[in-house]
């Protein structure tokens, strides 16, 4: 366990609840950083990590960090991401929905037709075909709009 995660524990346990954190929005923020923190580097010219296991602030591949594991359905998992080192669209979020397993590719190249169908709109937009990153089907999303659907995890 990370030292932050460990100190987190600690605080939000604590016997006075004046030394927990102040709201849920604050514990989030702090595990966010705790998450981030035990985040273990990955060497350069590492292989691709797995999209289902990567963690906050491990690299994907050589392009995309994991920001926040926004959450797990049936069908996949979602990932905000930022572009890698100084890249000038590196302020621009992604959403990576990742399929869990194969049987579960069709959905997603399914649901990537229904989007350039109807052109994404507000929530979502489909910003390419659905490709394969670690082994597994990924659409990739706009993730501008995250925070109006998860604003206790905004940044």
């Amino acid at each position: 366990m990370s030292t932050a995660l460990d100190e987190l524990v600690f605080q939000a346990t604590a016997a006075d609840v004046r030394h927990r954190p102040v709201s849920a929005d604050e514990f989030l923020r702090l595990l966010d950083a705790a998450e981030v923190d035990a985040a273990t580097p990955e060497p350069a010219g590492a292989p691709v990590a797995d999209p289902l296991t990567v963690q906050p602030g491990q690299p994907l591949d050589g392009t995309w960090t994991v920001t926040r594991v926004l959450g797990t359905g049936a069908t996949a998992r979602a990932l905000l991401v930022r572009r890698t080192g100084d890249d000038p669209e590196g302020d621009s979020p992604r959403v990576f929905k990742v399929a869990l397993d194969h049987e579960k590719d069709a959905r997603l190249y399914a649901e990537a037709a229904a989007l350039k169908e109807v052109g994404g709109g507000q929530i979502v937009k489909l910003l390419a075909d659905p490709r394969e990153l670690g082994g597994r089907t990924v659409l990739e999303m706009s993730g501008t709009n995250w925070r109006r659907y998860c604003p206790s995890r905004a940044e």
